[in-house]
Parts: C-alpha cells; sequence; structure tokens
C-alpha cells in the first residue's frame, strides 16, 4: 500500500539543532516520569530508533493495536504501520531534520492483522541520552467514514437529474449541480454563481410567496414557472427547505427542482380538451334530449310488440307441446294396430291358413311393404318427440360392426333387386365392436340405404363398403354408402341432415331420415360425412358414417389344444382381434372364468377332466358366471336331447366346419338382437317359388 506522506513546514525553525544519529545527547530524562508523560498523551505513542525497533509504547498504543506492553519492545515499526520500510525511515529522518515534526496517513496493524487508517504525527525526542523517532498515531477511522459519506451524497446531488440550488440568506446562489444547467438550458460556461435566486423564475411573486411561507414555516413545496433564456416554458416541481447551524440560525436555503412540463403541458391541454368537450355536450344536449323522448316513445312501442311477441311464442310453445303429444299419441295408437297388421299379414304369407296364390300375395306384398314403411315413420317421429324431450335412451351393448353393417345391408338386398340396382357389400379384414345401441344404429343404416335405393334410378349401383379410419389420433369404424343416383345439388347439402328438410316440391318422405340418423350416431361418439358426387365419381352421393372402435369381448375356448381344427379358431379368433384364453381342463376354465372378467366362452364337446355339457352345468350353477354368454361347439350334428338342454339355458351350438370365419360370423350373430327383416321380398320370392 502507498504511503503517503503529508510535510508540514514551520515559520520558524527552532534553535536547536535537529537531532541527527552524530548529534550530542543532551541530559538524560528521568525514565519513569517520561513514561507517566507518554500515557497522558491521547494520541497512541510509540518510541523506536532510528532503525525502526521499537523501544516503548504507552497504554493508548496498547489498546489501539491490541498488544501487551512486553510485546512492543519486540517488534518494528513496519509491522505496526504499513509501508513504513526502511526508505520511508531515512526520509521522516530527513524531514525531521529539515522541518523539525512529519505528518503522514497510514493504515495501522492491529494484533488479529485488522487495519485502521490513522493520522501519523512523527516528532524526534531525547530519552535515556538517546535520539528516538516518536510517532504519535490517532485513529481517523470515522473522520474517513463521514469523509466517503460525504463524497458518495455530492456525487449523488452531482448526478442527480433533479435541479438542486443552495443559496445564502441573501438568496444568492451559493451552488448548484449540472441539473440546474440543463434544467434553465444554459452553457457550463454561463456560472450562476452569485446570482440571485429570483431572477431564475417568470413570475417573482410565486417565489417570493414561497420563500415567505419558508421564513415562517421552515419548508414550502409547490409549483413554479421558471424563465429560460430560449423562452421555452418550463414548469417545475419546487420544494424548498432551510439549513441551520448548531444555533438554530439559517445559514442557507435549499432548493429542488423536478422538470414537469410536459406534465403540465398535458394538463393544460386536456383541460382545453375538457373545455371543448363540454362546449360539445352543451350543444349536443338539447338534440339528445329530443332524440331520447323519441327513443322512450319507441322503447314503449317495442315493449308492447316485445310483450305480443311473447305472447305468441307462449301459444306457440303449448301449441307445439300440444302437436307433439297429440303426435306422440297418435303414433303409439298407430304403431300398435300396425304391429298387429304386419305381423297378421306375415303369418298370412308364410301360409299359415292355406297357400296363397300368387296375384294375392302381390296385394299382401304391397300392404305389407307400405305397413313397413308407415313403421318407420312413426318410428322416426317417436324418436323425434324423444329427441326433443332429451328422453333418448340407448341400451347399450358390445355389438359387432361388421356383422351389424352386413346383416342390415342383406335386408335391402331384394329390393335393391327389385328395381333392379347393382348391390355390392364389401365387409373383408374389417374386425371391430364398438359400443352402442344395435337395434339403433342399424335403423340409422336402413335410412341411408332406404335413400340410396330411392334417388337412384336404373340401371345404377350402390356399395356398401367397411373400413376403418383414424381421426384424431383414434380408430373408429366406418360404413360408406355410395350410389350413382341423382345426388345432391351443393347448395343444398349443408342442409340435408336438418329436420324436415326435403329437395325439391314433390318428394316422398318426412324428411326426419337423415337428421335423426346425425343425431343418433353422434350420441354414439360418432359423426355422418356427406359427399356428392363421390371421390372419383361423376355422379351419385356417398353417406359415411362412423363410430368410435370398441376392444372386441374377450373369450375363453375350452378345447384340446392338439386338434387341428380348434387351432386354426384360435388363430382365426387372433385374426379378427380377440383376446382369447385356451385351456382343456374345465376346472380351469372355471377357476378362470372367476378370476378374470371374460366376456363370452366357446366350449368344446370333450374336455381333459368333463364333458362340455358338464362345464355348462357347472357355470350355470354360479351365480356369478350364469350371466355370461356362452357357445357350445360341435364337433357333428347333435341329438335332440342335447339341443333342447342348450335351448333351456339360451346357448347356441355351432357346428365345427373347415371355413372357422362361418363359425365366428354365427357367434359373432348371437351378438346382435333380434331383428325382423325390412323388406318382404324375399319371402314372397319363397312362397312363389314353392
Amino acid at each position: 500500500m502507498r504511503l503517503d506522506l503529508m510535510l508540514q513546514s514551520e515559520t520558524q525553525r527552532a534553535t536547536a539543532s535537529p537531532p541527527h544519529t552524530n548529534a550530542t545527547p543532551g541530559p538524560q530524562s528521568d525514565r519513569t516520569e517520561f513514561d507517566q508523560l507518554l500515557d497522558t498523551l491521547y494520541d497512541a505513542t510509540i518510541l523506536a530508533d532510528f532503525a525502526g525497533n521499537i523501544i516503548t509504547a504507552n497504554t493508548r498504543a496498547h489498546d489501539f493495536f491490541q498488544l501487551e506492553a512486553a510485546a512492543f519492545p519486540q517488534c518494528h515499526i513496519a509491522q505496526l504501520i504499513e509501508g513504513a520500510n526502511q526508505d520511508i525511515l531515512e526520509m521522516i529522518i530527513q524531514n525531521i531534520t529539515d522541518r523539525r515534526f512529519t505528518l503522514m496517513q497510514a493504515y495501522c496493524i492491529r494484533a488479529d492483522e485488522s487495519t485502521f487508517p490513522a493520522e501519523i504525527s512523527v516528532t524526534a525526542v531525547m530519552r535515556n541520552s538517546q535520539h528516538c523517532l516518536c510517532f504519535s498515531i490517532r485513529d481517523i477511522t470515522v473522520r474517513r467514514e463521514v469523509e466517503e459519506q460525504l463524497r458518495i451524497e455530492g456525487e449523488a446531488i452531482r448526478n442527480s437529474g433533479d435541479g438542486i440550488v443552495i443559496t445564502d440568506t441573501n438568496n444568492m446562489i451559493t451552488y448548484s449541480n449540472p441539473a440546474v444547467g440543463r434544467l434553465w438550458n444554459r452553457s457550463p460556461e454561463e456560472d450562476l454563481l452569485g446570482q440571485e435566486i429570483t431572477t431564475l423564475f417568470s413570475a417573482s411573486q410565486g417565489i417570493e410567496e414561497a420563500l415567505q411561507t419558508v421564513a415562517n414555516e421552515g419548508s414550502w413545496n409547490g409549483e413554479l414557472e421558471g424563465l429560460r433564456l430560449d423562452q421555452q416554458p418550463l414548469y417545475l416541481q419546487t420544494g424548498i427547505t432551510v439549513s441551520s447551524d448548531e444555533n438554530d440560525c439559517v445559514t442557507h436555503l435549499i432548493y429542488s427542482f423536478t422538470d414537469i412540463t410536459r406534465r403540465r403541458q398535458g394538463e393544460m391541454a386536456l383541460v382545453e380538451y375538457q373545455n371543448h368537450l363540454e362546449e360539445l355536450i352543451r350543444e349536443r344536449t338539447t338534440d339528445l334530449e329530443s332524440t331520447n323522448r323519441e327513443m322512450m316513445r319507441e322503447i314503449k312501442e317495442r315493449r308492447e310488440v316485445e310483450e305480443q311477441l311473447r305472447d305468441a311464442i307462449r301459444q306457440l310453445r303449448e301449441h307445439d307441446k300440444a302437436k307433439n303429444l297429440f303426435v306422440s299419441n297418435v303414433s303409439h295408437e298407430l304403431r300398435t294396430p300396425l304391429t298387429s297388421l304386419i305381423s297378421s299379414l306375415e303369418n298370412l304369407m308364410r301360409g299359415i291358413v292355406g297357400e296363397v296364390p300368387p296375384s294375392v300375395a302381390s296385394y299382401f306384398n304391397m300392404m305389407l311393404e307400405d305397413c313397413w314403411r308407415l313403421e318407420r315413420t312413426i318410428n322416426d317421429i317417436l324418436d323425434l318427440t324423444r329427441l326433443e324431450k332429451g328422453t333418448f335412451k340407448l341400451e347399450r351393448r358390445l355389438v359387432p360392426f361388421s356383422r351389424l353393417m352386413y346383416r342390415a345391408s342383406e335386408s335391402i338386398r331384394m329390393s335393391a333387386d327389385a328395381i333392379p340396382l347393382e348391390f355390392h357389400i364389401n365387409h373383408i379384414n374389417c374386425p371391430g365392436y364398438f359400443d352402442g345401441d344395435a337395434a339403433k344404429i342399424e335403423r340409422v343404416l336402413i335410412n341411408i340405404l332406404s335413400n340410396a335405393l330411392k334417388f337412384t334410378p336404373p340401371p345404377g349401383s350402390c356399395t356398401v363398403h367397411l373400413h376403418q379410419l383414424t381421426l384424431a389420433g383414434k380408430t373408429v369404424l366406418a360404413c360408406d354408402v355410395t350410389d350413382s343416383g341423382i345426388g345432391i345439388p351443393p347448395e343444398f347439402l349443408p342442409r340435408v341432415t336438418e329436420r324436415f328438410f326435403r329437395i325439391g316440391e314433390q318428394v316422398e318422405g318426412t324428411g326426419l331420415g337423415l337428421a335423426i340418423a346425425r343425431e343418433t350416431i353422434e350420441k354414439h361418439g360418432g359423426g355422418i360425412d356427406i359427399a356428392s358426387p363421390p371421390p372419383d365419381m361423376p355422379r351419385g352421393t356417398r353417406v359415411r358414417i362412423w363410430i368410435p372402435k370398441h376392444t372386441p369381448p374377450t373369450i375363453l375356448l375350452t378345447a384340446p389344444p392338439e386338434q387341428d381344427q380348434y387351432q386354426k379358431l384360435s388363430e382365426a379368433l387372433r385374426v379378427r382381434e380377440y383376446t382369447t384364453h385356451t385351456t382343456s381342463r374345465g376346472a380351469e376354465a372355471i377357476q378362470y372364468l372367476r378370476d378374470n372378467q371374460m366376456n363370452a366362452a366357446l366350449i368344446g364337446p370333450n374336455l381333459d377332466d368333463m364333458s362340455g355339457t358338464e362345464l355348462i352345468m357347472h357355470i350355470m350353477a354360479d351365480p356369478a358366471l350364469r350371466t355370461m354368454k356362452l357357445f357350445f361347439l360341435a364337433e357333428q350334428r347333435l341329438d335332440q336331447a342335447k339341443i333342447g338342454l342348450l335351448q333351456g339355458f339360451d346357448i347356441p351350438h355351432l357346428l365345427l366346419q373347415r371355413d372357422v370365419n362361418k363359425l365366428i360370423d354365427s357367434m359373432e350373430d348371437s351378438f346382435l338382437p333380434d331383428s325382423r327383416p325390412h323388406s318382404s321380398n324375399h319371402v314372397i320370392n319363397k312362397k312363389l317359388n314353392g
């Protein structure tokens, strides 16, 4: 650390020559009195020889350096004063020779190696006939801290964005920071010192009133308008406080200035704008009052009209409710005799009362077709009523999608042949189940197919294509009904699924089929999409319905694993995405059914520990298992006794064939609800062909 030497000269030099190494020693001092004299000094005092070796120190030095008295004679002065090396000692001795004493500032080192700033005065004294250097040390830590604080505060004032001015009691400026020059747009050469503070303001009355308040109360805070040399406006938020001495006598006034010119200009512009708005408001109030009276009159008239409309709406709702109730009651009343009529016609055509001649059968056929058409219309009206009331419920179950669509499509094939149309069903490689109401989904497809046949003149075609799609990251089962008919005009495509919407003036039907189909399929979590013409076709319509795919039932297969036919059956089930578990023991099958959630079981005739019939009896005796869907696998035709036993438990029997896929089709058909044919053509043809 650099050691700063502060040399102080004397106007008068001592008459005695300053001590030096060759000086003649004076009379020996009394050591005890000398040491006592050192202890009375306020400053820490250390005596050292001219080589810097410490001889003694007073009590104050013990406190400063936190050393015992015995420790000082063992130290060199450089150990206690940073930088006090031999070169510095020689300079001190030279200074003493020339000027009597040396004054310097340095950092002193305590016993714990901490330091403190000190002001040190070095003089020469005689002790015991020996020339000594006397170091008088004063701790200036507090003074340094005060000086640093004053420096920081001074820098803060100089660098402040606000203007700071200090005046004497005569209002003459004694200090201003750089911000004042920026506020008043004065160059650094234009010194404000010595000017009267009132010259900085445009209105002397304002500053004089502020000074009067300061004289009475000791401070003031408010807004003043400054006077700039360039005549630009300057508005200042001004604070004035007094500075007093220890006798509470005012010595200075301190001013702080914050530029609020933009704010004041904005406020004045706002006031001007508000005045302008008030004038506009006054001008328009009269017109508004007149307009308001006119509006009040119109509002009164509209309220009267609205009240009339509400009454009309209430009446319409009551009429609509009465209409729905009437339609629902009529539909129910019609469906009961209609069902009886359809059943009677079907029985007559089956020959229950004798063979029906072809001429009579054709009339019965037309009657039955009209009955079925009327039945579908009644069902549509009832479904519409349930949808409006929110009572439309789904009887959900796991349903094989492909078999349901195939059955519904086949039921209408004879109607297509009668037109005639080419009718194709493509359901290859479309395994999968859905969770829903099979009867309602079947009616959806029947409605779509009926529309396709209705609007496709011969010779035309209608194709049913079953496939899987991926929508929004999920697999769905889809059915496309594509016809080559007259199609739907593009402007009507968005509306064809609306209730009661029909195209043309003379169109058969109620306009409910596609609307109910859409709402039904949406309640299953699916959707419907209509394209006309279909992709890659010049004309026609494609109606696509889709429904979320569900995991197929889990099936238990009880059969001897070594038989080839059962292995083919197991592989075919796996291809159709069934989860299967195979066992050849009846006891293991019962335990597995109890421990796992199985949907169905295919039971072979012969197991290792019991027959298939015995296994069925065990399952039916268990309350937890008797509701499971069971199928009996027969390797040959069964006798009537076993058939009767299975029918008593409502268990279908499936005959093992070479084509195991037909067996699986029969099993999947058992998951479908009972359904009456949707067309009578196949019945008629049977009767006519004998």
